[in-house]
């Protein structure tokens, strides 16, 4: 048993950008316990982790149509929510009210969900993270109002620097 050492798989993850005139939305729930205190964009109070990825999904869409994007790609790194919405899972009770809601903000559109793994995916997991540890809601609308760490994955998002999955 001595001689036995762990092997570690490591693998580099980007967050891709969109092609040009093309966008994409990339949203993260945060939940502190299943369920318990949770945020994502706005904060929940207590709540699961489906729905809090769920609500999330259904906020940033919203905005999206609300703003005039029609044809969008939306990343997640919850895989169970996405199948969900694509229907490639069955909806759970808990989040059902939520999945229908997107369903139906969907339907005049070009809308894709896509998982994408978290460590791609790690500026918006920072941001629901600070939402739900600063338990206001609050909405950056330029990039230099972001927290610091925060601006830190975006630079690195922008320069193309991977995450590692380990």
């Amino acid at each position: 048993m001595g001689n036995i050492k762990p092997k570690f798989n490591i693998t580099p993850v980007l967050w891709s950008k969109p092609n040009y005139r093309e966008y994409k939305l990339n949203v993260d729930g945060c939940f502190k316990g299943n369920p318990g205190s949770a945020g994502g964009g706005v904060y929940f109070g207590h709540s699961s982790n489906n729905l809090s990825k769920a609500r999330v999904i259904k906020i940033g869409l919203k905005w999206c149509i609300d703003h005039g994007f029609n044809v969008l790609t939306i990343e997640s790194d919850f895989l169970t929510v996405i199948n969900m919405i694509n229907k490639a899972a069955t909806t759970t009770w808990s989040i059902k009210e939520e999945t229908n809601a997107i369903h139906n903000m969907i339907s005049n559109g070009n809308f894709q969900f896509i998982h994408i793994l978290r460590e791609g995916n790690n500026t918006t997991d920072l941001l629901a993270n600070f939402v739900e540890l600063d338990r206001k809601n609050d909405f950056f609308t330029e990039i230099i109002h972001l927290p610091r760490k925060i601006l830190v994955t975006v630079k690195n998002d922008e320069e193309a620097r991977p995450n590692f999955k380990i």
